[in-house]
């Protein structure tokens, strides 16, 4: 008689191997894996977060491309990267950075040029504090010089950044930066005393704009022929130029402007007497301006102490409120 027995088959499976996101963590006095955020930055993979312990860390960073979340564990207001003014940025993202790459939790200052350099970088920024960058010659977007790319930032500020073009951000190569809740203050350019956009697209929502210079046009945002701005809630207060059009935003011909709610007030032309227009706004020619459910009061400049617009601007105003403005017209078209 055959007896038949079950025979056991071992079969193994080529499968890939599973890796998992891990918790990398950087205290400068030691208790962490690293004593240095760059350094966890180079050990990290795809997917990884470094934990970043309260301290100021005397060093410039480069994220290297890297879907990695590099964060503090107390906040902006505790955890500084000092770049002691020894490279040319303090944060670099060159790399084809995606919004998979996020930095959270930081003062940055000390940058020997300014605070972040972006090329084609779209990545998250969040509670980010950047201040006292620059120089008023040489330097354009103290705070962020933003080239291609889409970068974000929520619940940030930018405070005393003074550079050539775009005291706080540089805005260049068709790029499409977005902002909310965001604080623009004590900004310096020669021209647009937080923002300039040379070329591409600028979305701004629940942000502040107070007490920015641009010397010779756009306190607040000097835009460039062909750029775009899109705003939801903002405020304008307290911005200014000196010998220039556009206290609070200069917009060049050919520029789009959509404005949704907010109030700009208090935006000045110093020398407003020698002839310059738009306390709070100036149209170019051919520019595009919809504006609705604004409040628009107390600017000044020469004529169109709240908006000046050149022959062949366009604007469409709806549910705004226009009031308080000196010397002379609330708005005024050329």
């Amino acid at each position: 008689m055959t007896v038949q027995r079950p025979i056991a088959l071992l079969i193994l499976l080529a499968t890939p191997s599973l890796s998992h996101a891990a918790t990398l963590t950087v205290d400068r006095y030691g208790s962490g894996a690293y004593t240095t955020i760059q350094s966890a930055i180079n050990a990290a993979s795809d997917g990884d977060v470094i934990t970043v312990k309260a301290a100021t860390y005397t060093e410039a960073i480069d994220l290297k491309g890297k879907k990695i979340t590099v964060k503090s564990e107390k906040g902006s207001s505790s955890t500084i990267i000092d770049a002691n003014s020894t490279t040319t940025w303090a944060v670099t993202m060159n790399n084809g950075e995606s919004s998979a790459t996020t930095l959270q939790g930081f003062t940055i200052k000390n940058g020997a040029y300014a605070g972040l350099y972006l090329k084609g970088a779209s990545a998250t920024f969040k509670d980010i504090t950047i201040k006292s960058m620059g120089a008023s010659a040489g330097v354009n977007g103290a705070g962020a010089y933003i080239e291609g790319g889409s970068p974000s930032f929520t619940s940030s500020e930018f405070t005393a950044n003074t550079s050539s073009y775009g005291g706080h951000i540089y805005v260049t190569s068709s790029a499409t930066p977005s902002f909310d809740d965001v604080a623009f203050t004590s900004g310096y350019g020669s021209y647009g005393g937080a923002i300039f956009v040379e070329s591409g697209s600028l979305t701004l929502k629940d942000s502040q704009f107070d007490g920015n210079l641009g010397y010779y046009g756009g306190g607040g945002i000097y835009l460039a022929s062909g750029a775009t701005l899109i705003t939801k809630d903002i405020e304008l207060d307290g911005n200014s130029t000196y010998y220039g059009p556009g206290g609070g935003i200069y917009a060049e011909g050919s520029t789009s402007l959509t404005i949704d709610g907010g109030n700009f007030e208090s935006n000045t032309i110093a020398a407003y007497s020698s002839g310059y227009h738009g306390g709070f706004l100036y149209l170019g020619a051919s520019a595009t301006l919809t504006l609705t459910d604004a409040t628009v009061t107390g600017n000044t400049s020469y004529y169109g102490g709240g908006v000046y617009a050149e022959s062949g601007a366009l604007m469409s105003v709806e549910n705004s409120t226009f009031g308080g403005t000196s010397p002379t017209s609330a708005a005024r078209c050329s």
